[in-house]
């Protein structure tokens, strides 16, 4: 049987726009597909423009260093580049105090690191792969002894304030910091003093071992000497929360 010239023209569009409404689909589902994936990247870097670098999404990333994995809230890191999924070889950290939480817009003048009254509650941190065998409480005995005068001063809070010897004149501008504890290693941080201390918000540095691998550097002002052992249980409280259960009785 011959089928009619008009109902094979007639078949003809018909295929026409059903292949013109399948590509329609395709592309619309291309660009949905990509919407999903794009879209909150966007939404991020849009927000994190609004807050001057900063990120006030508390939601956890999962970083890799040194074989460990990291949760840890995107607004507790500090820079842009390391907010995102991946291993790297350091991750830094931000955190108030005393709420030992992320940025937030209602803390904007804390992270925005000015020198004014309270913006010094700030604590800066890095996770990292130990860099030596001891950390800064293991290494009074066997090296900081044989570097400070042997008479120290008495500080706030129990602390002893030591002067590094006369020439050690790299240490010239800093002392070392002692305190006792009970049932745990002497806490022990480097201080810049006089005005270099005054003119920065990470005037103190101290480093504590994390993990089996890992090894957290924190840095503060001096003025958070005050508060010394509630802050050095709060940040290793705070850092141990993104270690993984396995890791937690390791350290």
């Amino acid at each position: 049987m011959t089928i009619p010239l008009a109902v094979t023209i007639g078949e003809k569009r018909h295929r026409r726009k059903r292949s013109r409404l399948m590509r329609r689909i395709i592309t619309f589902g291309t660009m949905m597909t990509a919407s999903v994936v794009i879209l909150p990247w966007v939404q991020n870097g849009i927000s994190t423009f609004l807050h001057g670098g900063h990120s006030p999404n508390p939601s956890p990333i999962l970083i890799t260093i040194a074989g460990t994995g990291l949760a840890i809230p995107g607004n507790m890191i500090r820079y842009t580049h390391e907010r995102r999924e991946s291993g790297l070889d350091r991750v830094h950290l931000y955190f108030d105090w005393p709420a030992m939480q992320g940025y937030r817009p209602a803390a904007r003048n804390i992270f925005n690191y000015t020198l004014e009254e309270g913006s010094q509650n700030i604590l800066f941190a890095t996770i990292e792969p130990h860099l030596t065998l001891r950390d800064m409480s293991d290494r009074f005995e066997p090296i900081y002894s044989r570097l400070v005068a042997s008479e120290p001063i008495a500080g706030i809070r129990g602390l002893l304030m030591y002067r590094f010897k006369p020439e050690l004149r790299e240490y010239a501008q800093e002392i070392l910091v002692y305190g006792e504890r009970e049932d745990a290693p002497p806490f022990i941080a480097l201080c810049l003093k006089g005005a270099w201390a005054r003119e920065t918000l990470t005037s103190c540095t101290r480093d504590v071992r994390l993990s089996e691998k890992l090894t957290i550097s924190y840095q503060f002002s001096n003025a958070m000497l005050m508060r010394w052992p509630e802050m050095e249980d709060a940040v290793l409280r705070t850092a141990s929360s993104f270690l993984p259960i396995n890791e937690l009785g390791l350290r």
